[in-house]
């Protein structure tokens, strides 16, 4: 993944997808979950809701729904690849019924990164193929050069940790809206901007203390901050 940083000498800023770029409301998304509940456990009733999804990756919310729904861990590892593919062919086939909405700040913000050669990559807890799916339903795709999901790279500490591991030396910024992202960026001497669009509210996150919170991506201080880098 390292080979795919154009700049060397820029910062490497990853975003999280849902209510960080997109609008998370994604009916076909939650369906997807649904018909892995029910095709691989037989989870007829299973839902991501029966959880607090916010901030976990697609792959911790199958094994923790699952699991409260009474199925065993041993079981539900050795289902797991299934499940994720399950998910993808169901949203895959219904990706078509979605129109991913960019919040507010979000193109204009990618378009100055762009411009000033920054590298820029998505650092989400989507599966592969249903995060990609959404960004090119956006018009996004082609903005992102590095693509962390938890079916390729691992949680969002271990695709940090990979990315080094690989010989990333670039400052890291996460761009999220979850303590997840934050908490992914201290344990990774990254840094963080954590943007209140979400679940969590501004007060929330700035308890964390990222090294910017913000309302929306529309807020100034979102480019001064890594104008600094």
């Amino acid at each position: 993944m390292v080979e795919q940083i154009k700049n060397q000498n820029a910062p490497v800023v990853l975003f999280d997808i849902d209510w960080t770029l997109l609008n998370g409301i994604n009916d076909t998304h939650r369906e997807s979950f649904k018909h892995a509940f029910k095709h691989c456990f037989d989870l007829k009733s299973a839902d991501v809701f029966d959880i607090n999804p916010h901030g976990l990756t697609d792959t911790e919310i199958i094994f923790k729904v699952a699991e409260k729904n009474g199925v065993s861990n041993s079981v539900i590892e050795e289902k797991m690849s299934e499940a994720q593919y399950e998910m993808d062919r169901f949203y895959s086939e219904h990706a078509s019924e979605e129109n991913p909405i960019l919040l507010p700040g979000v193109k204009h913000l990618l378009n100055f990164l762009r411009d000033s050669k920054f590298n820029i990559g998505v650092l989400s807890g989507n599966l592969s193929g249903i995060g990609k799916l959404k960004l090119t339903s956006a018009n996004v795709i082609g903005y992102f050069d590095v693509c962390c999901f938890p079916d390729t790279t691992g949680n969002k500490t271990e695709s940090i940790n990979m990315l080094r591991n690989q010989g990333l030396q670039n400052e890291i910024v996460i761009v999220g809206d979850t303590p997840n992202e934050v908490s992914s960026s201290k344990a990774t001497n990254s840094r963080s901007i954590a943007v209140a669009t979400g679940s969590y509210s501004y007060e929330d996150l700035s308890s964390l203390k990222p090294d910017v919170v913000v309302e929306t991506l529309e807020d100034s201080s979102v480019l001064d901050f890594l104008l600094t880098l």
